[in-house]
């Protein structure tokens, strides 16, 4: 897997979660 990738899906995921909380 490509580490700057899985950081990307991470750093999406992380503000869907974020947005979904607010």
């Amino acid at each position: 897997t490509d580490t700057a990738s899985v950081l990307h899906e991470a750093m999406g995921y992380i503000k869907f979660l974020h947005d979904q909380v607010q």
